[in-house]
């Protein structure tokens, strides 16, 4: 089983494609049952949307921890006010991951979630 894993992002145009590249390296290495490809798509959207809402010089968070009923669970925070993706992005998402929402932390900061299933072995 994969371990908890977190990334700290600086509020940078560089931070999708960073936390892309740490995803794809983290799901190889620890949980070769996520597709890798909407891994890292879901985490880049959830990341670019976190980079709108974080003033300069803060700090975006990605974590990935096991579901519960196996899969993955992508969450980025934000230091600022509850907003997530556009809709759009969120309706794509909704095709790929089994559960997703967005909210406050009690901190007052913004979350994003997606629940990835496992890709069922040929």
């Amino acid at each position: 089983m994969m371990p908890v894993l977190r990334r700290n992002l600086a509020a940078t145009a560089e931070a999708a494609e960073t936390a892309r590249t740490w995803i794809r390296t983290a799901i190889s290495a620890g949980h070769p049952r996520i597709s890798v490809t909407d891994a890292a798509y879901i985490t880049a959207e959830m990341v670019t949307a976190a980079l709108v809402h974080t003033p300069e010089g803060g700090l975006i968070e990605v974590h990935l921890f096991p579901a519960r009923s196996g899969g993955l669970v992508i969450k980025v925070t934000d230091p600022n006010v509850p907003v997530g993706p556009h809709p759009g992005d969120w309706a794509r998402i909704s095709c790929i991951a089994r559960n997703f929402g967005a909210g406050a932390t009690a901190e007052g900061s913004h979350v994003m979630w997606c629940e990835l299933p496992e890709v069922p072995s040929p």
